[in-house]
């Protein structure tokens, strides 16, 4: 099989106040979805042609021009999935009439426009080729000084909450939460950062953004999922596309020995 092009997605991590404990916006997909049910994860999706149109651009202003579609995209998926509309301060409109696609950039005329500025890009990740359908995707951080409640859209999203990252560490590794690795690695990484604004401060004053694509290992009938840094990572090829393999798997894993739900079979 040829290896895919990988689909342009965003993904955008909201960071409540430090008085909160630093608490970043998490989404539990649902049970009935077909692809991760019941992650946590952050809101996020795939990039649509209105994401990169004037519309957007005149909702979430300032933002970098090599970043904005991503940016608006975040901004638009945060929307549509929990009901927060990131203007400042930010505004929750309920699930019952919420508009969607390129009608969420309308909001913008009666609830406030977005600070693009404040969206930085954190990293990228992109799906390992062994992988049939693949996503680039970039992951954004944004920060917020006011916790307001989201309503899930009752679709994709069955609950929305503030989870601060060593919580939802712990309950990761207490089997009470399932997270997609990267939202697990993101996770890690603000927690070890600590206060919000020693996350924003690396994330501003970092020479690069990482671009992280795991690798596949297989291991009987498990998949180790390895990212840079891992052990055997470099010493790994990336294996072409293999559904049937991927399909027989009991289990993907990262080096760590945590479940990859991404990947792992249901």
């Amino acid at each position: 099989m040829v290896t895919t092009e990988p689909r342009l997605a965003t993904t955008i991590c909201v960071l409540g106040p430090d008085t909160a404990g630093a608490p970043v916006l998490m989404v539990r997909r649902a049970a009935t979805m077909r692809f991760m049910p019941g992650a946590w994860v952050f809101p996020g999706g795939a990039i649509d042609p209105a994401d990169d149109g004037a519309a957007a651009r005149a909702a979430v202003v300032g933002s970098d021009p090599s970043h904005a579609p991503w940016a608006a995209a975040g901004i638009r998926e945060v929307f549509e999935e929990t009901g927060i509309w990131l203007s400042s301060p930010p505004m929750t409109v309920g699930a019952t009439g919420r508009p969607s696609g390129a009608a969420v950039y309308d909001l913008a005329t009666r609830l406030g426009t977005v600070d693009g500025a404040a969206i930085h890009h954190l990293c990228t990740w992109i799906t390992p080729t062994m992988v049939p359908v693949r996503f680039h995707t970039r992951f954004s951080v944004v920060a917020v000084d006011d916790l307001v409640d989201g309503d899930p859209d009752g679709t994709e999203i069955d609950e929305v909450s503030w989870i601060r990252p060593e919580e939802a560490a712990a309950r990761a590794a207490a089997g009470d939460m399932a997270l997609p690795l990267p939202t697990r690695h993101t996770l890690a990484g603000f927690a070890a950062a600590g206060a919000r604004a020693a996350i924003l401060d690396r994330v501003r004053s970092a020479p690069s953004v990482p671009v992280i694509q795991p690798r596949l290992r297989l291991d009987g009938d498990v998949i180790i999922a390895l990212i840079p840094g891992d052990d055997e990572y470099d010493d790994t090829p990336d294996l072409p596309p293999d559904p049937a393999t991927l399909a027989r798997a009991v289990a993907v894993r990262s080096a760590d020995g945590g479940l990859v739900p991404e990947m792992t079979p249901p």
